[in-house]
């Protein structure tokens, strides 16, 4: 809620939550990578440390992403006010960051300081996300398949995954989103 309205921030935080990516996976997207007609986005690369990379045998970095549709709805509005063929370039440059760096410094720990929530890593988003669908019943390879890890890693359910969440904890939860698109939507 906190983000709605800052743009460049906002749209970032809808597509780490809302797909799992990892931020160097984000922050090194294209608009030609995104497909509204489907809902996906064709991820071709990561960034890190400044260079672009692609596929490497430690990270999937080419794999296709699930686009929910409220990502879709923003990244729509996004492209009317874009002229450059990066997603997120930096303003100076017009290039994607080298680093998140400056993302963080500049835009999310402003945010959290002002929606008072203590210090989170941008990866954070990433692990929320996978938490949420395994929570959710998703089945492991699924959502290992969606976010990029290798198949028959354990690391999808060794730090993200709870099997003791009960039913109220995950009403709960969905009731939240459910509150929160429906404000969006009445507004």
């Amino acid at each position: 809620k906190a983000a709605e309205g800052k743009g460049f921030i906002e749209i970032y935080l809808k597509i780490a939550f809302g797909t799992g990516m990892r931020v160097g996976e984000i922050l090194a997207l294209k608009w030609q990578d995104i497909d509204f007609s489907n809902n996906v986005i064709y991820l071709c690369r990561s960034i890190s440390k400044g260079k672009i990379k692609g596929d490497t045998h430690q990270k999937n970095h080419e794999r296709l992403v699930v686009m929910p549709q409220f990502v879709a709805d923003a990244l729509k509005k996004a492209i009317l006010v874009q002229s450059c063929e990066w997603v997120f370039p930096s303003p100076r440059t017009q290039e994607p960051y080298a680093e998140s760096k400056t993302l963080v410094k500049y835009h999310f720990k402003p945010l959290l300081e002002e929606a008072g929530v203590s210090y989170k890593t941008l990866m954070a988003t990433r692990h929320t996300y996978i938490s949420t669908m395994r929570n959710q019943g998703l089945d492991k390879s699924l959502v290992q398949e969606i976010v990029g890890h290798a198949e028959g890693s354990d690391v999808t359910d060794k730090h993200y995954f709870s099997p003791e969440i009960n039913a109220i904890k995950v009403q709960s939860v969905n009731n939240v989103f459910e509150k929160t698109l429906l404000q969006k939507a009445q507004n």
